[in-house]
């Protein structure tokens, strides 16, 4: 079955001064990742990986890599999987400790379209909109933000404590 596959990009590199973001356009596969590094700061510099990427960097081009090359009968799962594979032991590599706040990572969304089907795999914030000559959309969640909502109360609230405390209005 012959399918028509349009892809549209809205992109805002933020303040980073690194491109921790990928896009895949390769059909069958489709897909956009937000690279993520490791915490740092003045003590502790960020971690370099080869050719100096950050960690968002090195997860966001390993991965754009692995989605490109796949055979296309592959199924999607398997292709983050090489993926993840890779990374893995990139990490392993270089000796970085498996902590949460050591490891690089990326949030994404990848789709493969093949025989009528739409196959779609998401990590985060990142999503995908389908829509089908049908006229019908389907719009994958945002899978943060209910904890990103919840953390702005809470830090909300102890503005307002502060606030109070120090006898300041606070502006919202």
């Amino acid at each position: 079955m012959q399918h028509r596959v349009m892809v549209e990009s809205l992109y805002h590199p933020g303040e980073s001064k690194f491109r921790e973001d990928g896009l895949v356009i390769c059909d069958p596969f489709y897909g956009v990742l937000d690279g993520t590094s490791e915490a740092y700061s003045p003590s502790k510099p960020q971690r370099r990986f080869e050719h100096g990427l950050t960690g968002g960097e090195m997860v966001s081009r390993t991965t754009e890599r692995v989605i490109a090359s796949a055979d296309t009968g592959m199924d999607l799962g398997a292709v983050l999987e090489v993926a993840s594979e890779l990374v893995a032991g990139i990490h392993v590599s270089m000796k970085v400790p498996f902590a949460s706040d050591e490891l690089a990572g990326a949030t994404f969304a990848v789709a493969k379209v093949r025989n009528g089907t739409v196959d779609v795999i998401q990590v985060g914030d990142c999503f995908v909109l389908v829509c089908l000559r049908s006229g019908h959309r389907y719009l994958t969640t945002n899978q943060v933000h209910a904890h990103e909502t919840e953390m702005h109360a809470h830090i909300k609230a102890i503005m307002e404590e502060l606030a109070r405390d120090d006898g300041v209005a606070l502006e919202t």
